[in-house]
């Protein structure tokens, strides 16, 4: 499979290829004190058959929720450590199980072996972390190690808007799996009926405490929508979706791109992006020019005004000064 960005991954069309591509999906999560592991768990779920002739999106969620796996791994790892009983009840094993647990060696082989024969998407949270301390003990004892594609449920949890608790369990995987599998259903419908608009205009936004963050904000007749210019992405924010349903699934952003092209007279988006942004420097600078106008008109009254003040206040003094001599003379007389 050609090179992806994490951030790709996980778009409708390729999270469906990559599962189409797969013989099976294993969900895998560890149990760790640092870099110490002390459990493996893993279920597996064979699916190359199910997906052959049907749409994966569609059937991929439903078959793991009505099916059981066709194999599984439960590894608890010898440990000699006295741990403390709220570890023991996180990893859900006894003090005894861990010193009677498996080798690190014979652990290694045994987890080399699961993965080679099941070398299909690994579904886990965090799981490039995993893999690779996994993937630390197996390299050390001289076995295969795991180099199966996965996805990390919490960015396919994130980009479905689908909740993730990390209760660090396969059931939780699972259920997040299958709910995101929905949504994918979903934004596949909205994808394939896509709503056209209208553009209205377009400005350029960057944040002011994220200098990364570059955006292009179009408003259009069915909402306000935006284009990172740095991932090259299409985006609405969280406010936008809550307050008028929509969704950057489906709307028409190839139609929106040709409007701004004829709209703005330009070839890229990178173009719009340099024009929107001189336009809002022009803009900023414009408005700041007339901001130090007003403060050089107000600063011109403020100091007539403490002129005045202090005149005032001399005269005031120097009236009250001969006061002052008139009566002491007269107080001589």
């Amino acid at each position: 499979m050609a090179f992806m960005t994490e951030t790709a991954k996980y778009e409708t069309k390729n999270v469906e290829n990559m599962i189409r591509g797969s013989r099976n999906i294993t969900f895998l999560n560890i149990f760790s004190v640092g870099k110490e592991i002390l459990r493996i768990e893993a279920e597996t779920y064979y699916v190359e058959d199910v997906l052959e002739n049907g749409d994966v999106i569609n059937i991929i969620g439903k078959f793991i929720a009505n099916s059981d796996p066709c194999a599984k791994l439960n590894i608890v790892c010898k440990d000699e450590r006295k741990r403390r009983p709220e570890t023991l009840r996180k990893v859900g094993v006894t003090l005894e199980e861990l010193r009677n647990g498996m080798e690190k060696k014979e652990m290694a082989r045994a987890v080399s072996d699961y993965f080679i024969k099941y070398d299909g998407i690994i579904v886990s949270c965090k799981p490039y972390s995993i893999i690779s301390m996994l993937n630390n003990n197996i390299i050390e004892s001289k076995y295969k190690s795991i180099d199966n594609s996965y996805f990390d449920i919490k960015r396919m949890a994130k980009k479905c808007g689908e909740n993730f608790t990390d209760k660090n369990s396969l059931e939780n995987l699972k259920e997040t799996f299958i709910d995101c599998t929905g949504s994918y259903r979903r934004m596949k419908k909205m994808e394939q009926n896509k709503k056209a608009c209208v553009v209205n205009y377009a400005y350029f936004w960057q944040s002011s405490y994220r200098n990364y963050a570059e955006w292009i904000f179009c408003d259009t007749s069915i909402g306000k929508i935006y284009y990172d210019t740095l991932t090259e992405k299409w985006g609405i924010t969280k406010k936008e979706e809550k307050e008028n349903g929509l969704r950057i699934e489906s709307v028409d952003t190839f139609d929106v791109k040709k409007q701004l092209m004829d709209k703005y007279r330009v070839n890229s988006m990178m173009e719009l992006k340099n024009l929107l942004k001189e336009k809002s420097r022009r803009k900023r600078k414009k408005n700041g020019s007339l901001i130090s106008g007003n403060e050089s008109g107000k600063s011109g009254k403020s100091v007539t005004k403490d002129r005045s003040l202090r005149l005032e206040m001399l005269l005031w003094c120097f009236l009250a000064t001969i006061k002052f001599g008139i009566l002491k003379m007269l107080n001589k007389i």
